[in-house]
């Protein structure tokens, strides 16, 4: 059908109800308590199919809804014959899943011949009467138990089966373990069929999209009613689907609560579901369940919510189906990041409406767009976030993004729209703009994004403005040229007027003015304010004269005068402070060059805070002003502020002085206070000097960037060399592993720092080249790493110890940049270094030699000679150590690492105990150290085979994150990826499925982070391949994509990731039949393989097949024919593995899971720069989708070469 709304149908009413066993006949009193009040309020008899334009259901309710939709049956007499129905499979008693099939299928055949329905009628068609009400039944198949499809009573545009009722009815109720799978479909294709209870127990969701698509998306709604069966019981209702009852009633009540949040405030939607499941344990279990059921309709907000469903569902809202269909839940919205809205901002009536309708206004091709314009202080962001607080509901995501630099705009947007939908992993800013241009998944049109402090002239801001026609944009900048950009919207945001200002300063000094003719509730108490008198407004006027009517400065005075009761002196103060202002405004920071009375203004209310408040500007004047991570000042102050992870050079007296004032200012008392930080914070909040924002599970703070420059400014020049020490102390302080996720907030602090020049420690540059990396910033690590060693090499020459431990890292970096062979020849030399001059026991020659096992491992599988190593690091540290050390367990860790890959899982494991208890009495249960060893035991129980230890240790892994580090932290998305992994090898796919969504549809930290962690990427790895599977080859390609550019080849066995990731990408491309794309991949693949695993392996040689079948492919595409040019005319096709001593070379076999498309079956000529001729030659035989496929490799005799098109 097309997608327009249907002209019969006033007010859409969809009933969905929830899966279940014999408790469904709670929902069909439920309905008729429901009916009764409609019947009652029409004054008309109604069938709910008479009623009701579409019902859906799934398990024992996709049964009910045959009955009631497809059947026509009354609420009663659907009780009635699904009573009879239960009582005829007995849900409560063991039988085989056959034998119960059987007695539903005679049962429903006894129904059918009772109600004078032709036994072999069939949902679709057959029976009369049926137009009117819509029935839609979801299904999964055995083959692909992820893609959730539909059983429907009526023609759509998407195609599906159409079986008899009775096999409809035996396919909506066949929960594997209950009943067994039914066969549709033509012999050649047939697939088994069941319940899609498992994974869609609430089909809500699916309902809302099946009447997307039929009735259209204009189509206005009624009621949208949802019925379920109650909480989770004490115990399963049966024995045999045990596991897949209680995976439906988490996935029901996960779904519910969603939509309760989804679709709260529509008034369209409603819920109703008795508090708890009853068992059926005896014959009255009906009765029982009548009378829970009775007690529940009787609650008064029960029977209110009835009521109002029924009002609704006679109504016709204006709700469109549309709406309900791209509503977005609360964690799709994306505010995180959006300051929070000053207490003392003052409304500005005229900017606000032009806000509003520049970005009302449409222009073709391009968004809406509002250039809020004006000098620094004039309160441009506060309008900005005034508008998109006052605005919310009009957008799905607000996006507030830091435009002061390309590079904050860039990671601003790929983080934000991250956060959106995980599933999106956007690595450029080319594909965050293409996802806001054509959004899907979680990112809906209906966006706003803030481009914050947009001055810096060389960024182009045409270059960050999606191209679409639909979204908003709202820019705030000091740069006036940018009114080119769209001078439909520019807004000028000037001081404010005399009269705006005045009673701004009134208003945040004295507290807002009592009308004396207000009338106040007598039960609250009326805002506090000071009696103004004439005096007062003349005093005001003359000081927000003074200060050129700048909102900013306005504030600043008005934060002094109400904490120092003096707005009549206030004028004097600002004299002092203008008299003391030592240069010219030349010299300022701020190029718009103030009068002297604004920055007296900054300068008065600096003078008030205590010095620790002021020596904390001071020091955070040093890094960006936004986006610094509260936590950060505690776990700097955890150490001391003396964390130090490299130790290349002496320090110099200035280390230790940062130390004294960084304890000087945040540990007054000699040791950290969090309280005594939290005053302090609140002394700078008291001013409206700091802002803090959360973002995600991290509190940020976020200083006004004039006020942030002024606090730099205004340091003596003999200080600023010591306060941006201190900063440089804070940042070092978060570089400590264990604090990893904090990392991506650190990089545009960073970034601010001189690291080239030699302003900075060589010791401090070490360990924030460390966060530039982990950030993905591989060239300029490199680079740091090349000075640090030149530097070190040059004070203490090649041999010294610290030279080599500069060496050993710089070898690390050099993998970065693909520079393996020189990181191997580096690390050995090293080694040899150090046993020379140390020894071969001495623990720097441990470390080199850990570093040199890992590259074994990396490069090139030599796990031997990567286990003897770690065996000797292990040995080493133990005796120079002690029993108990860190460095201890993570040799350990290593070593159990090795053991894995050379499949002694039993070792592996012992290894990891001992770790596993080691690190638990060194750091405790719940530190991070101990979950990363806890999360290596349960990967080694997988690979092990021990399933059941391995998922219960994961979803304990995955809770203790979320318990210390919140809802998404840095590791979580490991936990629940290896979580994922484990569902998948136990055949739970549909487990599987719903943890990657919740992985990748999470609100926790940045995604960014997520990019530096391999299990992540393993679970995006797993989610590409799941969506191939499933067909999704866009989403597939889309994942491969992200895969192949997120770098992921630097870690683990990174050659065999990042190639299995490219190989994915060019099958999901091919499976597109974009051909001419496909073959540029398959090149690529071909090229990577034969450069790592060289022209005769497997996978060379399977992916040049598939090479040459797309350049086939792409010909016939083209209409051309492919000149071959002939080497030899005939070729010899021998038996498959027959050939194993044939002089030219043995035969390959591979056998691959990963379903395909059917490709020609014939031979492919291949071609390899190094084989002139060929001896081997791929036939892919019956390839089909979601079978196990067999590539047979054959010995092949001199042919002809691929054409030149395919060279």
């Amino acid at each position: 059908m097309d997608n327009r709304m249907d002209p019969s149908i006033q007010g859409l009413r969809v009933l969905s109800l929830d899966g279940g066993g014999m408790n469904c006949l709670s929902q069909l009193q439920i309905l008729k308590e429901f009916m009764a009040r409609v019947e009652y309020d029409t004054k008309s008899s109604l069938l709910p199919c008479q009623y009701f334009h579409l019902i859906t259901g799934v398990g024992a309710s996709g049964v009910i809804a045959i009955l009631l939709g497809v059947l026509r049956l009354s609420v009663q007499d659907t009780s009635v014959a699904f009573l009879r129905l239960c009582n005829a499979v007995s849900l409560g008693e063991m039988l085989s899943p056959i034998e119960r099939s059987t007695r539903l299928v005679t049962e429903t055949r006894a129904l059918l011949q009772e109600y004078n329905i032709p036994e072999g009628s069939r949902l679709r068609g057959d029976l009369a009467g049926g137009e009117d009400c819509r029935v839609c039944i979801p299904y999964l198949s055995v083959v692909n138990m992820t893609a959730c499809r539909m059983l429907r009573s009526y023609a759509a545009r998407h195609s599906s089966y159409n079986p008899t009722i009775i096999e409809a009815i035996s396919i909506a109720w066949a929960t594997p373990g209950l009943f067994s799978p039914v066969k549709m479909g033509p012999e050649a294709m047939e697939e088994e069929l069941i319940s899609a209870v498992d994974g869609y127990s609430n089909p809500t969701i699916q309902a809302v999209k099946e009447a997307h698509e039929f009735f259209g998306k204009d189509q206005r709604m009624s009621c949208l009613l949802s019925i379920g069966v109650g909480r989770s019981p004490n115990r399963s209702l049966f024995s045999d689907g045990h596991h897949i009852a209680q995976r439906a009633i988490r996935d029901t009540e996960r779904t519910a609560n969603h939509l309760k949040h989804l679709y709260a405030g529509l008034q369209i939607y409603f819920r109703f579901s008795v508090d708890r499941r009853l068992e059926p344990e005896t014959s009255s279990f009906d009765k029982k369940l009548v009378g829970h059921t009775a007690a529940y309709l009787e609650l008064a907000d029960v029977d209110a919510a009835l009521n109002r469903c029924v009002i609704s569902s006679l109504d016709v809202s204006s709700i469109t189906i549309e709406h309900l269909h791209h509503t977005r839940s609360s964690h799709s919205y994306s505010s995180h990041g959006l300051p929070p809205l000053s207490p003392f901002f003052v409304p500005r009536k005229e900017p606000m409406e032009k806000i509003t309708d520049a970005l009302r206004a449409r222009v073709p091709g391009s968004p809406a767009i509002a250039l809020v314009i004006g000098l620094s202080g004039t309160g441009k962001t506060q309008i900005s976030l005034k508008y998109a607080y006052d605005h919310n509901k009009e957008y799905d995501h607000i996006i507030f993004i830091d435009a002061s630099s390309a590079e904050s705009i860039e990671k601003g947007l790929i983080t934000r729209l991250q956060s959106i939908d995980r599933q999106f992993r956007p690595t450029s800013i080319k594909a965050a703009l293409n996802l806001l241009s054509y959004p899907e998944g979680h990112l809906s049109p209906k966006w706003l994004i803030i481009l914050d402090n947009a001055d810096n002239c060389e960024v182009d801001l045409r270059n960050y403005i999606p191209a679409c026609d639909h979204g908003r944009v709202l820019i705030t900048t000091r740069n006036a040229t940018l009114s080119n950009l769209h001078p439909g919207g520019y807004i000028p945001l000037d001081v404010m007027s005399s009269e705006e200002a005045t009673e701004a300063l009134l208003s945040t000094a004295l507290g807002p003015e009592i009308s004396p003719i207000s009338h106040f509730n007598p039960t609250m108490a009326p805002p506090r304010s000071v009696p103004r008198t004439k005096r007062d407004r003349e005093c005001a006027a003359a000081i927000v004269e003074e200060l050129g009517y700048l909102p900013l400065a306005v504030i600043q005075a008005a934060c002094y005068i109400r904490m120092h009761k003096c707005l009549h002196d206030y004028s004097n103060h600002l004299k002092v402070s203008r008299s003391i202002l030592d240069w010219t405004p030349s010299v300022q920071r701020d190029r718009l060059q103030y009068g002297h009375s604004i920055y007296a203004a900054f300068d008065t209310t600096l003078n008030a805070l205590s010095p620790r408040a002021r020596q904390f500007l001071g020091i955070m004047s040093f890094v960006h002003f936004s986006d610094f991570p509260r936590v950060l000042i505690a776990i700097a102050a955890s150490s001391f502020f003396g964390y130090q992870p490299f130790d290349l050079l002496d320090r110099t007296s200035e280390y230790t002085d940062s130390l004294k004032l960084l304890r000087q200012v945040f540990c007054p008392k000699g040791t950290w206070d969090q309280l005594e930080f939290d005053a302090l914070l609140e002394e700078l909040q008291t001013y409206s000097l700091v802002t803090l924002i959360p973002v995600f599970a991290v509190i940020m703070l976020r200083f006004h960037p004039l006020l942030h420059g002024w606090a730099n400014d205004r340091l003596a020049p003999s200080n600023r060399t010591l306060y941006r020490a201190a900063a440089v102390r804070l940042l070092v302080c978060g570089t400590n592993s264990d604090d990893d996720y904090l990392w991506p907030y650190l990089a545009g602090h960073i970034d601010l720092l001189p690291l080239s020049s030699k302003e900075l420690h060589v010791n401090d540059k070490a360990a924030l080249a460390q966060v530039l990396r982990a950030n993905r910033q591989m060239t300029k690590s490199f680079k740091i790493w090349e000075d640090i060693y030149a530097i070190v090499r040059i004070i203490y020459g090649e041999t010294h110890i610290r030279t080599t431990r500069a060496a050993l890292q710089l070898a690390s970096v050099h993998s970065d940049l693909g520079n393996w062979a020189q990181m191997e020849l580096m690390e050995r030399e090293i080694i040899a270094i150090r046993i020379q001059d140390l020894g071969i026991t001495s623990l720097d020659t441990a470390d080199a030699m850990a570093n040199l096992a890992r590259t074994c491992k990396w490069l090139g599988k030599r796990y031997d000679e990567a286990e003897r190593l770690e065996t000797s690091v292990l040995r080493i540290r133990k005796q120079l150590l002690g029993p108990m050390h860190r460095t201890i367990v993570q040799a350990m860790s290593d070593l159990a690492a090795t053991c894995m890959l050379k499949r002694n899982y039993m070792d592996a494991d012992a290894l990891l105990l001992e770790a596993l208890d080691m690190i638990t009495a060194l750091v405790g249960e719940d530190h991070v150290a101990t979950l990363r060893i806890m999360s290596q035991r349960a990967h080694c129980f997988t690979r092990s085979g021990r399933r059941d230890e391995a998922s219960r240790m994961t979803q304990d892994l995955t809770e203790r994150w979320r318990a210390i580090r919140g809802e998404m932290p840095t590791s979580t998305p490991d936990s629940l990826a290896k979580l994922a992994v484990s569902y998948f090898e136990q055949g739970q796919h549909q487990e599987a499925e719903s943890t990657l969504r919740d992985l990748v549809e999470s609100k926790g930290k940045p995604a960014a982070i997520g990019c530096q962690h391999d299990d992540a990427l393993d679970a995006i790895h797993w989610l590409a391949s799941f969506s191939f599977v499933s067909e999704r080859y866009a989403e597939a390609e889309m994942l491969s994509k992200q895969l192949v550019a997120s770098g992921w080849d630097v870690i683990g066995e990174g050659c065999n990731k990042a190639s299995s990731a490219l190989f994915l990408l060019a099958l999901s491309v091919s499976n597109q039949q974009r051909h001419a794309e496909a073959v540029a991949l398959w090149r690529e693949v071909v090229s990577v393989w034969k450069e790592a695993r060289g022209d005769q392996d497997k996978d060379t040689l399977e992916a040049i097949g598939w090479l040459a079948h797309e350049t086939a492919e792409l010909l016939k595409e083209e209409k051309k024919e492919a000149n071959i040019n002939a080497l030899g005319k005939r070729y010899i096709l021998a038996k498959p593995r027959s050939y194993r001593n044939h002089a030219r070379g043995p035969p390959i076999s591979f056998i691959t899971k990963v379903p395909m498309r059917p490709v020609a079956k014939g031979l492919y000529r291949l071609h390899t720069d190094n084989v002139p001729v060929f001896q081997k030659m791929t036939i892919f035989l019956g390839i089909m989708k979601h079978r196990i496929v067999t590539v047979y490799e054959f010995i092949v005799s001199p042919i002809s070469l691929m054409c030149s098109s395919c060279m």
